[in-house]
């Protein structure tokens, strides 16, 4: 198991400011490979630089829906670079059933905006702090895991390492045991590390700041799934699918704030999503 620790002394300001002048002048950045550790740290800086950027161009997009479609292409042209990391494609797909919930969210919000006497009507708190945790949820799992996975497709894991030990810069440990099955071929124990970092390592803080809200839906959702035309469905079953309202969701039976639920509602839909692909492990 490879260390959080850093495997590379950090460089000083001042000679990564010299090394990045000499870089400049070169050719556009590759795999780390000169033997100068100011030089490594130049050229590191350059390629997580150029992510982050991009990243950042679409994590300050303010509107919710819009970053949404955003990071859902993202994801999509991520998985075309790199189709061994299957839990891109998932998190594509449940970043656009998001998106889904986001059209639904703010339709129900708009429509509780004013009540008989002017004000908001009742529900309408529920429903914005629900657009906002959507939006914020999709922003955070996006934001945590997209750079690294970009990086690691792009210049591969063990550049990756050498990079962010240079900069001082820590991978997080599921990360770390996602990357190294990736590169091992054991694609499924990657996809489950990130399944795992994804839920239990970025997820939890957002129940914790909408803890209030998520326990309203889990009350309105006892009534809206036993509803004689809903035949047991819950608020929050995604369907593996691109398409909004598709049949055939993904049932998910437990408190949605359960950690260990969600996990387990993670390996059902990847699952459906290997049976759809006909993947094989």
């Amino acid at each position: 198991m490879t260390s959080q620790s850093n495997q590379q002394p950090t460089v000083s300001a001042s000679e990564l400011k010299r090394a990045e002048a000499g870089a400049e002048k070169d050719a556009a950045p590759g795999n780390v490979s000169e033997t100068c550790q100011a030089c490594i740290a130049a050229d590191c800086k350059k390629k997580i630089e150029e992510i982050e950027k991009k990243t950042k161009s679409i994590t300050d997009i303010q509107d919710p829906i819009e970053r949404n479609k955003a990071i859902t292409a993202a994801y999509k042209n991520l998985f075309a670079e790199n189709p061994q990391n299957r839990w891109i494609k998932l998190a594509s797909i449940v970043s656009s059933q998001v998106g889904c919930s986001l059209n639904d969210a703010k339709s129900w919000r708009d429509g509780l905006q004013y009540g008989a006497d002017g004000g908001p009507a009742f529900g309408y708190e529920i429903a914005s702090n629900m657009y906002d945790a959507l939006g914020e949820g999709n922003r955070n799992i996006f934001q945590s895991i997209y750079p690294m996975a970009v990086y690691q497709a792009r210049y591969g894991y063990e550049d990756m390492k050498k990079c962010y030990a240079a900069l001082g810069k820590q991978i997080p440990k599921r990360v770390n045991e996602a990357f190294e099955s990736l590169e091992s071929g054991n694609l499924k124990d990657a996809a489950d590390a990130l399944g795992n970092y994804e839920q239990r390592e970025i997820v939890p803080p957002l129940y914790e700041k909408y803890n209030g809200t998520f326990s309203v839906v889990e009350a309105g959702n006892s009534v809206y799934k036993n509803l004689p035309w809903n035949s047991g469905k819950n608020i929050y079953d995604i369907p593996v699918s691109y398409n909004c309202g598709a049949p055939n969701p993904v049932p998910f039976n437990s408190p949605i704030s359960n950690t260990n639920r969600r996990v387990d509602y993670y390996q059902s839909l990847m699952q459906r999503l290997t049976d759809i692909e006909k993947w094989k492990w």
